[in-house]
């Protein structure tokens, strides 16, 4: 008889939740699917459908070394890497770029680190630059000649990703590539590593006005941590990815991949789908 109490309770809940403020519900959905991004260290930018990292991201506390990059293969990311190391009175610093296939997610990162004394399994390690040590990026992301979005602003990691696109990393091109360092000098330290690692004034569009340095990057110069057939595997594992996210899109009718709209989906779908529990039970 108790339990038959319960049951009675749970299928009354049930039926009132409906009559409940959808604005609640939709409060409890969006503020979880907002909570997950910002621990990630993401935020949504909806002039251009993608994500992108937030300055404080926790990321920022880690650093840097080769090691990430080793592992991005056997991890399921498929991306080309681009580690520019240079040494600018006394102090040595990194400009990694990277661009490729992110599970489900098509993206390109610039990033700055400051050079430290640490050795992380013989790879130098890098603090990501502090606030005051960040430098204005600015590019653009290309998929087999056509543009996906446009991103700039000073940071430590400009970054961004978009959802539901698949695209192979030697078909993605970072146009319209601008770093302005904090000198002239500094910036003609970088210049002079581009060429250093083989990048061409006519090829890669390397120029340099002042404290500004422009390039393109569309096929690294540095050597890569996996092999071609790792890439192949990574690739075929994320086109699949990318088709599932398609079709649960159409599925439940995504106007894109904002918090909001996957908040929606959640309120919708997880009240429904406990109301309609509660009443089969009841019926049958």
């Amino acid at each position: 008889m108790k339990q038959a109490r319960w049951v009675c309770f749970i299928i009354m809940v049930s039926l009132l939740l409906p009559g409940v403020s959808s604005a609640g519900r939709s409060n409890w959905a969006l503020n979880m699917v907002s909570g997950v991004v910002y621990i990630a260290g993401f935020e949504y930018n909806y002039d251009q459908n993608i994500y992108m990292t937030r300055h404080n991201a926790l990321q920022r506390k880690f650093g840097f070394n080769n090691l990430y990059d080793k592992l991005a293969a056997p991890v399921g990311m498929a991306i080309d890497v681009e580690p520019i190391r240079f040494e600018f009175e006394g102090q040595k610093y990194m400009v990694e770029l990277w661009k490729g296939q992110y599970y489900s997610s098509i993206g390109a990162e610039i990033g700055f680190y400051v050079g430290t004394e640490l050795n992380i399994y013989g790879d130098a390690h890098y603090r990501c630059a502090n606030p005051d040590e960040e430098l204005d990026i600015a590019f653009t992301l290309e998929n087999d000649e056509t543009q996906e979005y446009a991103v700039s602003g000073r940071h430590w990691w400009l970054t961004g990703f978009k959802p539901g696109v698949f695209g192979r990393p030697e078909d993605l091109v970072l146009k319209n590539l601008e770093i302005i360092f904090k000198s002239e000098a500094m910036a003609e330290a970088f210049e002079h590593e581009l060429y250093r690692l083989g990048y061409d004034g006519t090829i890669d569009d390397v120029w340099r006005d002042g404290d500004t340095v422009g390039f393109i990057f569309s096929t690294p110069k540095t050597e890569q941590p996996w092999e071609p057939d790792q890439m192949e595997v990574v690739l075929r594992a994320n086109r699949g990815l990318v088709d599932v996210l398609k079709r649960f899109q159409w599925a439940f009718d995504l106007e894109d991949f904002s918090p909001e709209s996957i908040a929606e989906v959640i309120d919708k779908r997880f009240w429904s789908g406990m109301y309609l529990f509660f009443k089969f039970r009841k019926t049958f």
